[in-house]
């Protein structure tokens, strides 16, 4: 009887995450060296539009004193590399793809560079886009703390939403 009251309780536990469904967000996967990584996460303002097999949006913002890492020193060096005060946000415009595959730019601090990214449909409401990038191409320079440095490509996910 114990059982089956735990395997009951247990079912009951696991179906609100499996139901969840997908979440807007960003995540940026950051490796270091010589070993490690963490992730950068933040949320994006800004949805898609959909039509046929085909997305668009004409700008998604992420602000970047929302940085969040799971580290309060981390997420404090973070957005010091960032300089918020000179450039609050990152900026991604002119976002066009069709089946599957896509191009935008992005402006990160004040820099603007043309993107490649992929994508997928998660659900009704979400799509999900996968791009990388590497960090020189944007001004950043001195990424080491104590002797571990972070590598020059990061890879992006940013779920966003549908426009309805």
């Amino acid at each position: 009887m114990k059982k089956i009251l735990f395997t009951i309780l247990l079912s009951l536990l696991l179906v609100p995450v499996s139901m969840a469904g997908p979440k807007k967000g960003v995540k940026v996967y950051v490796a270091l060296s010589p070993a490690g990584s963490f992730e950068i996460n933040a949320r994006p303002k800004g949805k898609v539009k959909v039509k046929g097999d085909q997305i668009s949006a004409s700008k998604i913002t992420v602000s970047v004193k929302r940085f969040k890492t799971g580290l309060d020193l981390r997420d404090e060096h973070t957005v010091k590399k960032m300089e918020p005060k000179k450039f609050p946000k990152v900026l991604v415009t002119n976002i066009k793809g069709k089946a599957g595959m896509g191009k935008a730019f992005i402006v990160i601090k004040g820099v603007k560079k043309k993107i490649s990214f992929t994508y997928k449909k998660l659900s009704e409401k979400y799509y999900r886009a996968t791009f990388k990038l590497h960090l020189k191409e944007f001004n950043f320079s001195g990424l080491k703390y104590m002797g571990v440095g972070v590598k020059d490509e990061v890879k992006i996910v940013a779920t966003l939403p549908v426009e309805r």
